[in-house]
């Protein structure tokens, strides 16, 4: 099938913004590679190196958030181009289809990242054999937010992941990525938010392995940071910011904080500010308001902020006024 009888499937394939969900599983043989940025949101220059006849064939399934391209080239090729706009890419190869990314060797790599709109240079070995899965970047936000993380920053860029081939992650990703790419039956908007954890799991893991920092300046770190984050009172702080004023990278920070609380510098913020808004609600004074004390303490999205609230206490901040009762 080739691509110019398909270009309105694909499209919708990829980027239907509210897809069907038994949309089944799109595969299409392309009279060649570069055929795919007229179908999708990539920029790609593919350049065959390797002589002979080529064959591309592609699978595509696309759910809100997440969009799944399964590419197989049967000759080796370097690849260089940007990655979608507006998205989070990553990068599953095959074993022994890539020889080196961005100029790395990709002999033990499990996993890459094409970034945020960044640039990416890569070489395929014959038979190169891949899945790109491309992620909303709010949804991912929305996400982390919620597991407490903070977009690992090597999601932003291009780069190798050296995941541990034994990671529970990327052990669910390739069978996710598999089972939506193969079996129409399997709901794309069932597995988005499988996907998305797992991709931000997996990354997390990856900087934290790569942290060379020592105890003593991790130990550092955590007092700094707490300090900052006592003194920021009223307001609402990145993570990221707090790591640039101390003077440390993310990777050491969550690091740091994982070791010594088991839980993100992000989630570590947040219950010291709940517990903060606690404390004022408990000595609220009468004809005092709820809104204005959780305002005073950077909190502005009354919903989130109830919601996070009961998950840390079991009960709404209403019901802590009660109680004084």
């Amino acid at each position: 099938m080739q691509a110019n009888y398909k270009v309105w499937e694909m499209d919708h394939i990829i980027n239907s913004p509210k897809p069907n969900e038994v949309d089944a599983p799109l595969v299409m043989e392309l009279s060649e590679p570069n055929d795919l940025n007229k179908l999708s949101l990539w920029d790609i220059d593919f350049r065959q190196i390797e002589p002979g006849q080529m064959k591309t064939v592609i699978r595509a399934r696309s759910g809100n958030s997440v969009n799944l391209i399964e590419l197989g080239i049967s000759k080796a090729v370097h690849q260089n181009g940007v990655s979608p706009k507006g998205k989070i890419s990553l990068g599953l190869p095959c074993q022994d289809s890539l020889s080196t990314w961005q100029g790395q060797n990709m002999e033990t790599a499990q996993l890459v990242s094409f970034g945020s709109s960044d640039e990416f240079d890569g070489v395929g070995f014959g038979e190169f054999r891949g899945t790109t899965i491309s992620i909303d970047v709010q949804e991912a936000e929305r996400l982390a937010d919620m597991l407490g993380f903070d977009i690992p920053s090597a999601l932003r860029r291009s780069v190798r992941y050296d995941v541990d081939e034994k990671s529970e992650s990327l052990a669910a990703l390739k069978k996710i990525s598999g089972r939506l790419l193969n079996n129409a039956s399997v709901s794309v908007l069932h597995e988005e938010e499988a996907i998305i954890s797992n991709v931000l799991i997996a990354a997390t893991s990856f900087e934290q392995t790569t942290d060379k920092s020592s105890p003593k300046s991790r130990s550092r770190a955590v007092k700094k940071a707490i300090e900052m984050m006592i003194s920021s009172e009223g307001e609402s702080l990145e993570v990221s910011q707090i790591c640039h004023e101390i003077g440390v990278s993310w990777r050491t920070l969550d690091r740091a904080f994982s070791e010594k609380f088991g839980i993100s510098p992000k989630q570590y913020y947040l219950r010291m500010r709940l517990n903060w808004v606690r404390t004022d609600l408990l000595q609220r004074a009468p004809g005092d308001s709820i809104s204005d004390i959780i305002n005073g303490r950077g909190y502005w999205h009354m919903g989130k902020f109830a919601q996070d609230y009961y998950k840390m206490f079991d009960e709404l901040p209403s019901r802590t006024t009660v109680n004084l009762g």
